[in-house]
C-alpha cells in the first residue's frame, strides 16, 4: 500500500503534465503553402505568416469570404505581434486562429498586400480538411 500511493500520484502528476500536450495549437506556416492538412473536430488550428506591418502590408483572408463554423470557426485573426518590440519598424509574424467545429473541408486563401490597395506581393493558401 506505501508504494501503490506514491505510484498513482506520480501517474497522476505525469497525466497532468501531458494534458497539455493536447491543447497546443496545430500550427501551420509558410512552409505549408499549397498543403492539405488534416485535423480534428475540436482542434484549434494557427496559421502564422510572416510580415512588416510597418510597411502598411498586412496578410489578409480573400477566401472565403465568410467563415460560420462550418468546418471552421474564426477565434482571432491578424493579430500582429513584432519579433523584437526594441527594433522600430523591424518585422513581425500575422496569426489567424480557427477551432475545427464540424467536419469538413475549407479552402484558406489570404493575400499579401495594403489594404487600400488592390495590388497583391504575395499569396499563401491551405485545404483544411477536419475530420
Amino acid at each position: 500500500m506505501r508504494k501503490t500511493i506514491p505510484c498513482l500520484i506520480g501517474l497522476g502528476l505525469c497525466l497532468v503534465a501531458l494534458s497539455g500536450c493536447w491543447l497546443a495549437p496545430i500550427t501551420i506556416t509558410e512552409a505549408d503553402n499549397g498543403t492539405i492538412q488534416t485535423i480534428a473536430v475540436g482542434d484549434t488550428l494557427l496559421i502564422t505568416l510572416k510580415g512588416n506591418a510597418s510597411t502598411g502590408y498586412q496578410w489578409i483572408r480573400s477566401s472565403p469570404i465568410s467563415i460560420n463554423g462550418d468546418p471552421l470557426a474564426i477565434v482571432s485573426e491578424g493579430q500582429y505581434e513584432v519579433d523584437n518590440p526594441a527594433v522600430c519598424g523591424g518585422p513581425g509574424t500575422y496569426a489567424f486562429t480557427y477551432e475545427a467545429a464540424a467536419e469538413g473541408v475549407a479552402t484558406l486563401t489570404y493575400e499579401h498586400r495594403r489594404p487600400w490597395e488592390d495590388e497583391t506581393i504575395g499569396t499563401f493558401s491551405v485545404i483544411i480538411w477536419v475530420k
